[in-house]
């Protein structure tokens, strides 16, 4: 398991908000989160290094992604709320990280 990985499973199973399917899903999405900035060329990446060009490169790709997947499906709605709520997560994942490292210092 790779740091950025294992560090966002950390802070999920630390942050015990919603529901034990909101809590799993959210523990999914930032786990292919990682694995995409990883398979974008970022490495070493961990929670407190993450920066708006992570998010911005997620959101290109996934801008590219859903793009296609209109074209060939034609249910852009359906993208644009999962987009939405895979930001969330990584700005749910952004404060966390601020927090926890107050909290070392």
């Amino acid at each position: 398991m790779q740091d950025l990985n294992y560090e966002l499973k950390q802070m999920c199973q630390r942050n015990q908000d919603g529901s034990f399917a909101t809590r799993r899903d959210r523990e999914r999405i930032l786990d292919r989160i990682a694995d995409q900035l990883r398979e974008l060329g970022f490495k070493d990446l961990r929670a407190g290094s993450l920066k708006p060009k992570h998010i911005a490169a997620i959101n290109e790709q996934s801008d590219l992604d859903q793009r296609s997947l209109a074209v060939r499906l034609a249910i852009d709605t359906v993208t644009t709320s999962k987009l939405l709520d895979r930001l969330t997560k990584l700005r749910l994942v952004r404060r966390s990280a601020k927090r926890l490292e107050c909290a070392l210092l």
